[in-house]
């Protein structure tokens, strides 16, 4: 969903397919004002700066004078969630099913049926057996290697031990300077709240609250995918039932059957624990993870543990919070069976829209939407068409 890209596909005259990895078209617009409401900001603000932004304005008039590029300055905001690639594609990829999507708005669905923009869910994108989840991204040195070391989960299954999964993903462990370990949201140009670092580590430190065990062979297993970070556990004693390691295989862990699975609920997360049964307790960070961990809650699938924001002063006690009411979200869904029920539910549902068709399942008909309309290779080539004759 590269706005490059699809501006390339129409210099150049040729069908541009879009792959939309949140869940659908609606996702961008419940994402956008979720992260408004947090920061502070309304549609009329960003509008306003963004319309004031001098580089902006001359980087769409140097577009629009040497590749005669139709770009409106407000696009995306006007209305919020637009997605101008999925409008000017020919077709756009939908890494989700149709019934786990979140809702467009009515203004958003006639744009896009007088676009005859076309939607065609796919189903999520499952890793193949034994890949490895990245372990965040670390810019300044390579992680260390993990080859040969796997998590004992087949060994605690095969003694009739509960399993417990938990990964706060790889984007708030890795080094990003707005979201990353060390970051602090910004609200008006003004830090707030918890570091990715002080928020993974009181997530885990709830989980290890919740279930740790002075002996290894006691209580449920507890994996735990770090991150690459070399301080991921400083000032963090894990308990003797618990492996910690950098990176895991997220897919084959959850395929295998986990009782619990703690995650920050990234859009390839969330689906992986749906698409196996899963229940969760999610603990978002940013972008569409508030989004899914409510809907995890509407879907009876889990708990949410929303993201605290505060003055950095307080940050200390508010962790220390935050910590006690992961543990006690962590034993509500691990005690109550009926979180566990509604992600079987769930996971067939999904596999009866051919949604794992991509991971070893028959494939299905792939669901389309875009205002209804159905998929042809004339509609592929309808708007390549039109982009040759415009820019040529």
């Amino acid at each position: 969903m590269n706005k490059e890209a699809c501006w390339a596909a129409q210099i150049l005259g040729i069908p541009c397919v879009g792959i939309m990895t949140t869940a659908g078209p609606g996702s961008l617009r419940s994402a956008t004002l979720e992260w408004m409401e947090k920061m502070g900001y309304t549609t009329e603000r960003c509008l306003k700066e963004r319309r004031a932004y001098q580089p902006l304005l001359e980087a769409v008039d140097r577009l629009r004078a040497k590749y005669g590029l139709e770009i409106e300055l407000d696009e995306e905001m006007a209305p919020v969630g637009m997605s101008v690639v999925a409008k000017q594609s020919a077709l756009t990829l939908v890494t989700t099913v149709d019934f786990l999507a979140d809702p467009l708005s009515p203004e958003l669905e006639k744009i896009y049926e007088e676009a005859q923009t076309e939607f065609v869910f796919v189903g999520p994108l499952l890793d193949k057996a034994g890949a490895k989840r990245a372990a965040g991204h670390k810019f300044q040195k390579e992680a260390e290697s993990t080859r040969g070391l796997e998590p004992p989960a087949e060994t605690a299954r095969e003694a009739g031990r509960k399993v417990i999964f938990a990964s706060m993903g790889t984007v708030i462990t890795g080094d990003g300077p707005e979201v990353g370990w060390a970051s602090h949201m910004s609200v008006d140009g003004v830090f707030q709240g918890l570091t990715g670092k002080e928020l993974c580590q009181a997530a885990w430190g709830g989980l290890f609250d919740a279930f740790g065990t002075d002996s290894a062979d006691a209580g449920p297993l507890l994996l735990v995918s770090l991150g690459p970070q070399p301080d991921a556990l400083e000032n963090l004693v894990a308990p003797a039932n618990a492996a910690c390691l950098p990176v895991m295989p997220q897919v084959d862990i959850l395929k295998e059957g986990v009782d619990l699975f703690l995650t920050h609920g990234g859009q390839n997360s969330f689906m992986e624990s749906l698409s196996t049964g899963s229940p969760v307790v999610v603990c978002p960070g940013f972008a569409d993870q508030p989004v899914n961990a409510q809907k995890a809650v509407q879907l009876g699938v889990g708990l949410q543990i929303e993201r605290p924001m505060c003055d950095l002063s307080e940050a200390s006690q508010v962790a220390a919070k935050y910590r006690c009411d992961v543990a006690a979200a962590l034993q509500e869904v691990h005690g109550n069976p009926e979180f566990k029920t509604k992600a079987n539910e769930c996971s067939s549902k999904m596999q009866s829209a051919g949604a794992l068709a991509n991971s070893g399942h028959e494939s299905s008909e792939m669901n389309s939407t875009s205002g209804r309309n159905g998929c042809s290779n004339q509609g592929f080539l309808r708007k390549a068409e039109g982009y040759r004759r415009t820019t040529h």
